[in-house]
């Protein structure tokens, strides 16, 4: 097993990438999903608002 100081210092960095990366795509994927959602009942909102004539 390597113990250089060096070693440690950029296996933590790596992993602190890694979770950052991780965080904030999970963190990317709910926002765009709640907005997603959010536009979706906005726009059934309206719709049933407006009562299309064709339907």
């Amino acid at each position: 097993m390597n113990t250089d100081p060096m070693a440690w210092v950029k296996l933590l960095a790596v992993l602190g990438v890694c979770a950052v990366v991780v965080g904030g795509s999970i963190w990317l994927l709910v926002w765009v999903f709640q907005r997603n959602a959010r536009l979706e009942a906005e726009r059934q909102r309206k719709a049933a608002a407006k009562q299309p004539p064709q339907a």
